[in-house]
This record gives C-alpha cells, sequence and structure tokens, in this order.
C-alpha cells in the first residue's frame, strides 16, 4: 500500500532512527550519512525495512524465484541514478514502482524483494558499489546467452557381446616409436595454433578495453 501518512508508531521509530544517525555521525565522521529514513513519493519520511511489503500476487508464475526476477526485468525499464555516487533522494513504494513501469536500481531491488518476501522467501536489499557497466546495466561486453553452447551429450554406443566365432581385427604392425612422434607432432601443432589464437584475442581484448572509469569504486548500487 501507499503511504501517504505518517504514524504515531512511525515517528517514534523515526525517532530511534535519527538518535542512531546522530551516533553515527559522531564516531564515523568521515564516512557517508546512512541510508535510513528516505522519503517516499509523497514526501513522507520511512524506515528502510518499511518499503519491503511482502506481496503476493495471484499468478504462479510469481511463486519461483526466477520468475519474481523474470517479471520485474521484463516489466520495468531501468533508469540510472541521477547521481552515480550518491545515494537517491527519494524511495519509492513497490505500488508507485508498478504504476510507473521504471526505476532505478533500489526501485527494481525493493520490488523483486517484496515479490520473494511473499512467496516464502528470505530475501534481503543490499546497498554497496558496484561497477560502470552493472549500474548502467550495459551488456555490450557480455556475451550473449543464446550464443553459449550447451553441453555436448555423447551417446554411448551399444555394447554387443562378444563371441568366440567374431573375426579378430588384424594386428597393428606400425612401430610404437613412430605412432608416438606423430601424436607429439600433431599435439604440437594444435599447441602452437592455440598459442596463436590466445595472442590474438589478447590483442582484440586490449583493443575493445573499456576507458577508465572516474568513478571506479564509488557507483552507488542495490541489489
Amino acid at each position: 500500500a501507499v503511504v501517504s501518512t505518517q504514524s504515531t508508531g512511525g515517528i517514534e521509530i523515526l525517532g530511534y532512527a535519527e538518535n542512531f544517525r546522530r551516533q553515527f555521525v559522531h564516531l564515523y565522521r568521515d564516512r557517508k550519512p546512512l541510508f535510513l529514513s528516505p522519503p517516499n513519493e509523497h514526501g513522507i519520511e520511512k524506515i528502510v525495512c518499511t518499503t519491503l511489503r511482502p506481496t503476493l500476487l495471484p499468478y504462479k508464475e510469481l511463486y519461483d524465484w526466477d520468475g519474481c526476477a523474470q517479471f520485474v526485468s521484463d516489466y520495468l525499464t531501468y533508469t540510472p541514478l541521477e547521481c552515480p555516487n550518491e545515494l537517491p533522494e527519494v524511495l519509492s513504494s513497490p505500488t508507485e514502482v508498478l504504476a510507473q513501469q521504471k526505476g532505478n536500481c533500489f526501485d527494481f531491488s525493493t520490488l523483486l524483494c517484496s515479490l520473494l518476501l511473499g512467496a516464502g522467501y528470505d530475501a534481503y536489499c543490499v546497498c554497496g558499489y558496484a561497477t560502470r557497466e552493472v549500474t548502467l546495466m550495459d551488456q555490450s561486453r557480455s556475451e550473449c546467452p543464446l550464443l553459449k553452447k550447451g553441453d555436448a551429450v555423447v551417446e554411448e554406443a551399444g555394447k554387443t557381446k562378444e563371441s568366440k566365432y567374431d573375426v579378430k581385427p588384424p594386428r597393428d604392425l606400425r612401430s610404437k616409436y613412430l605412432i608416438k612422434m606423430e601424436e607429439r607432432k600433431v599435439q604440437e601443432r594444435l599447441d602452437e595454433e592455440q598459442r596463436i589464437k590466445d595472442i590474438e584475442l589478447g590483442k582484440i581484448a586490449e583493443l575493445e578495453k573499456p576507458a577508465p572509469d572516474e568513478l571506479y569504486g564509488m557507483r552507488v548500487h542495490c541489489w
């Protein structure tokens, strides 16, 4: 449900949170402020944990974690944080996120966590830092899952029962030394081809390497 007013219990909890925030700032002056009670879409300050609303929708596809994740990924449009190295000024409720059909990483996380809690999972949201590619949802350097080769299924040939009347194969009269030398030459050629291939792939990776990120290690993200 969307909260547009503040309850008496909520005001009391906010007082405890503010007292904790002051102690934290006094002890750790060099750290960033805590993300304890951001305002929602109506400007009402709410403790972050109360933003999570366990929700079980009447759709069997949302009873599993993968179904919930797929729904959030397909239904919402991702928007990066306005300031990538700062916490958001507003933490919208899951109802508002569904209505807008878009949101940042915090909106995605709170909605997905609410669905998982409603489905009976022990889910949490984590606020931390991530790379530029993750925070901007840049998948240009990721391998397409449709191009990944699946594990080849090798069918074992059915074992036939040996019979004493079967014709035995002729003996291999080739020199074992020559056979071993031929195998060694083949292996050396394969190793050389693999070495050349690795060098070429390394050159390509170096050319496609993204530019240095000036905000590396400072980009805020929630998951």
